[in-house]
């Protein structure tokens, strides 16, 4: 348990050698420990804890080398296979002179991009927006999640669009703001219905169509968005969107005076997840963002190929 600890950890970073000599003093203190004036008994040979399991040993590993091992087979995931997110991640270190050459060639992703958000993806595009705007070449927001304890929003209309959910989702919602850690624990108990157990619930007619759509013609990978487990996948996004407040979006000062990029706001006048009054009221207060109300849809219009194009053409035409 000792050695398994800080192996996903050596993944990506590099302990200082004084912690990892510890942790082998105390792996080796379990086998050949000795207090004084008492000599415990010597379990294994030293020979045999580093032996690989395949052959008979332990496997214990001398944890300054495995971690320099996994460092390498990491960055050889970087060089060969320039889309996934280890080497996005490791790309944006190139504004700090750090960049990653393939052969004789070095590589580049692009300085800035376009974001979109739809529901809980909404948190992550304000984020964009409060902390790298000039990372961002436009941005949407779609149905985007609103945090009913956002200061600027008037609490009469906090409490309007918090009463109108379905007392699971308030009860959800509540527990992940006043007390994440009993989160789980809430997701997971079978004495009170929750979110996990109503999620459809609060689903429109216009919602219900779209997803008998969705069922009948799964799209590829479906399964990898709880291939980590829900509380990875969803119960994490819950916390994390309606934990405490680090800012409001109405704190963000336009970050495109010369209107250079394009922010959108997309929400359904129809939407029962995510009452539309308040990504409204938002857009009254920050000018600088388009606000679209579309007529007819619930909270799944991001699934709908008129709104996606027109989504991309916003971003692409200003």
């Amino acid at each position: 348990m000792t050695q398994a600890f800080p192996t996903y950890h050596m993944n990506a970073f590099k302990p200082p050698k004084r912690l990892s000599k510890e942790i082998e003093a105390l792996m080796s203190r379990f086998w050949w420990g000795f207090k004084q004036n008492d000599r415990r008994i010597q379990y294994k040979s030293w020979t045999k804890l580093g032996m690989a399991k395949s052959d008979g040993g332990l496997g214990f590993r001398e944890l300054e080398s495995f971690n320099q091992a996994l460092l390498a087979k990491q960055r050889w995931k970087v060089l060969t296979t320039p889309c996934s997110v280890a080497a996005k991640v490791d790309s944006s270190r190139e504004r700090n002179g750090m960049t990653v050459k393939r052969g004789e060639a070095s590589w580049k992703m692009p300085e800035a991009g376009f974001v979109i958000g739809a529901s809980m993806g909404g948190y992550p595009v304000w984020s964009c927006l409060k902390y790298i705007p000039h990372r961002l070449l436009g941005a949407s927001l779609l149905s985007p999640f609103v945090h009913y304890w956002w200061p600027s929003v008037p609490s009469n209309l906090s409490r309007k669009a918090f009463g109108s959910l379905r007392p699971s989702y308030q009860w959800t919602f509540r527990i992940a703001h006043y007390t994440p850690w009993l989160f789980h624990w809430w997701m997971t108990q079978k004495w009170f219905p929750t979110l996990s157990t109503e999620g459809a619930a609060m689903f429109n007619d216009h919602d219900i169509e779209i997803l008998k759509r969705l069922l009948e013609a799964p799209s590829n990978g479906q399964e990898k968005i709880t291939q980590q487990g829900e509380y990875e996948s969803l119960q994490r996004d819950i916390i994390a969107g309606y934990g405490k407040c680090e800012f409001d979006p109405t704190d963000i000062t336009n970050p495109f005076p010369k209107n250079e990029v394009s922010v959108h706001i997309w929400q359904a006048n129809g939407d029962r997840v995510i009452l539309f009054q308040i990504n409204s009221y938002l857009s009254e207060k920050l000018p600088w963002i388009h606000y679209h109300e579309v007529l007819e849809g619930g909270h799944l219009i991001f699934f709908r190929s008129d709104i996606c194009e027109a989504v991309i053409r916003s971003l692409l035409l200003g």
